[in-house]
């Protein structure tokens, strides 16, 4: 039974990291948009 509960942690914890990466990516991409504006100012 532990096993079995392992198994489904960790298809749980893979789908988790996907929405929680996804935000920071769109901060990456505003980091790097305010990097591009003072830098091309």
């Amino acid at each position: 039974m532990l096993a079995q509960q392992r198994q489904v942690a960790m298809p749980d914890l893979a789908h988790r990291p996907k929405p929680v990466i996804s935000p920071p990516e769109r901060v990456g991409e505003l980091v790097t948009v305010d990097s591009t504006g003072p830098a091309s100012a």
